[in-house]
């Protein structure tokens, strides 16, 4: 165990000591010296882990008397200690690269507080019910989803409880307080980029407009084509229904390259469709960024993204998991629900993109 991890522990185990009325409101905890020999660890150390108490609202430092004043829990000053995490609706991970960069995210901005995290991958109908229990025992004080679809099932209990939560990269447009990304905005950066660099016929690769993501990402895109006065082909923009018909959706895009009626420049919703463009293209002895530009969006989804040029939208996966924590403790200490707070994609350019 690492001397960090210990201190941590250390505060919980003083923490509870008190939540539980071992050291009794009004009294005082034992000389900081005493701690340290009974906790077995530098004077100094428990010196940082009463400043946190002090700061959560537990105790009251008092540098002329002996020890820490326990003031009464009843009354003390609310902070994010512990937060209830949940994958998904449904309590299930599902195992992507951008999942486990989120979560990577959350973790680090809940070590920087100091704060536990009850992950749940728990299906029950009765999640709400336990979120509930444990944030009136004050053994969370909060909330985050990593995925949400469902707002009457799981946001709206939330609010009507009065539950501090946020939705982090809130890719299903629920109605919810979230840490998100400004998908149309996304979307008219890359049709500029391009336009920039002298394309006037632009296509665009995208997913099911029933999901909000990609709604947003193909409203961005018209938007920013009718703004720069540039043609919109239909037979350019190509959407994907169903995830689970590569094979169909591949046969797509051959057929328009095969056209001979083909934009000079696409922007593809997700690396994973650039590299279907990239695959299509070399079975059709069409060169990128020669014949076709690309720009994509996620720098997550296909492994040889970088190796093969793509320019693409850095996903802020990280930073969407450490904002939400953020936001989540500022609900949580100031007791104001938070505005929703946009995390902005960064451009990583490589070689895709040709100026003509």
């Amino acid at each position: 165990m690492t001397a960090k991890q210990k201190s941590q522990g250390t505060r919980a185990e003083l923490r509870e000591m008190i939540l539980s009325g071992h050291f009794k409101p009004g009294t005082f905890l034992p000389s900081v010296r005493d701690l340290a020999e009974k906790l077995a660890m530098p004077k100094s150390t428990v010196h940082v882990i009463l400043k946190m108490l002090h700061t959560e609202g537990l105790i009251q430092l008092q540098p002329n008397r002996r020890g820490a004043l326990v003031l009464d829990t009843a009354n003390r000053k609310k902070t994010l200690h512990k937060f209830f995490l949940r994958p998904s609706d449904f309590g299930y991970f599902a195992g992507r690269a951008e999942a486990a960069a989120i979560l990577s995210g959350i973790c680090t901005a809940a070590e920087k507080r100091y704060a536990d995290i009850m992950l749940s991958f728990s299906d029950s109908d009765h999640v709400i019910d336990e979120i509930n229990s444990l944030y009136r025992d004050d053994d969370i004080q909060g909330v985050v989803y990593m995925s949400c679809m469902d707002y009457e099932l799981m946001v709206e209990p939330l609010e009507k409880l009065n539950i501090p939560y946020v939705v982090v990269n809130n890719v299903y447009g629920v109605n919810a307080v979230s840490c998100v990304q400004d998908f149309r905005e996304l979307s008219r950066r890359a049709v500029r980029y391009l336009h920039k660099h002298g394309h006037r016929k632009i296509g665009i690769l995208h997913g099911p407009t029933e999901e909000y993501l990609y709604k947003e990402s193909l409203a961005g895109f018209r938007g920013a084509m009718a703004e720069e006065e540039l043609e919109l082909n239909p037979a350019w923009i190509i959407g994907q229904a169903d995830f689970k018909k590569k094979a169909q959706y591949r046969e797509r895009i051959m057929n328009m390259l095969e056209s001979g009626d083909i934009p000079t420049a696409f922007y593809t919703v997700r690396d994973y469709r650039a590299k279907y463009l990239y695959e299509c293209c070399e079975e059709l002895g069409l060169n990128i960024p020669e014949d076709i530009s690309v720009i994509s969006y996620d720098n997550i989804n296909w492994d040889e993204a970088a190796g093969k040029g793509l320019t693409t939208f850095q996903e802020p996966v990280f930073e969407l998991g450490e904002s939400a924590i953020d936001m989540l403790n500022s609900w949580i200490t100031t007791g104001k629900k938070p505005e929703n707070y946009i995390v902005e994609a960064a451009l990583i350019e490589r070689s895709s993109v040709k100026k003509i």
